[in-house]
């Protein structure tokens, strides 16, 4: 109970703020954009898996969150609005601006190009690359959410998780022919790579969505 308190408690509190334009309180006060099962689940998730790297695509109260419990957190977003927002209620540079040009609500692109596509869904190929051999949770939750899905899959072993929100669209159902669901929350699905990849697959699924931004 006292969890469902706290998210209730902190959903309240930042409305009450929000309508006063007051965030001094954010960095205690900011919650992800999830169901009160969601909120609660990812976060005893994450303290579980501390000692894993963290990286996600598409910033906001999961970057609060996921800055309580992982010494390497990487951050990726196309709004610099967001992006300065975030570092500075952490008083860290955690958050990286994905430079797709202007954006609209939710850092969609106003040009939604190939090139912006690629920019945003490889965006974690780097701190994959650079992990060495440390296991990882993925979290996404931007834009380009399937490709993203999909461009980390011959990156990712069998210890690292992948997490998508808002799974209840169908279409993100694609990333089913590469990833098995080990954990389903509201719409927060929890992945893990499949053993033998259909490379020509899923450069196929890649074409498919390579203009995708959901």
């Amino acid at each position: 109970m006292n969890g469902y308190f706290e998210y209730y408690l902190k959903k309240l509190s930042k409305k009450i703020l929000n309508k006063c334009s007051l965030n001094g309180l954010d960095n205690h006060l900011i919650i992800p954009r999830m169901t009160v099962k969601e909120y609660l689940f990812v976060g005893e998730f994450l303290k579980a898996n501390s000692s894993k790297i963290y990286i996600e695509s598409g910033s906001g109260g999961s970057t609060v969150m996921a800055n309580k419990y992982f010494g390497d957190l990487y951050s990726y977003e196309t709004d610099p609005r967001f992006v300065a927002y975030l570092n500075d209620l952490t008083g860290k540079k955690i958050v990286e601006l994905i430079n797709v040009g202007e954006v609209e609500k939710f850092g969609y692109p106003i040009v939604q190009s190939i090139e912006n596509a690629k920019k945003i869904s490889a965006c974690l190929l780097g701190a994959l690359n650079e992990r060495r051999d440390r296991s990882a949770i993925i979290f996404i939750d931007g834009r380009c959410r399937v490709l993203t899905a999909l461009n980390c899959a011959a990156y990712l072993n069998s210890r690292d998780i992948v997490m998508i929100h808002d799974f209840e669209r169908k279409f993100y159902h694609e990333v089913l022919y590469f990833f098995d669901i080990i954990k389903l929350v509201d719409t927060i699905v929890v992945l893990k790579i499949k053993e033998n990849l259909d490379l020509k697959l899923l450069e196929r699924e890649k074409e498919h969505f390579k203009l995708d931004f959901r």
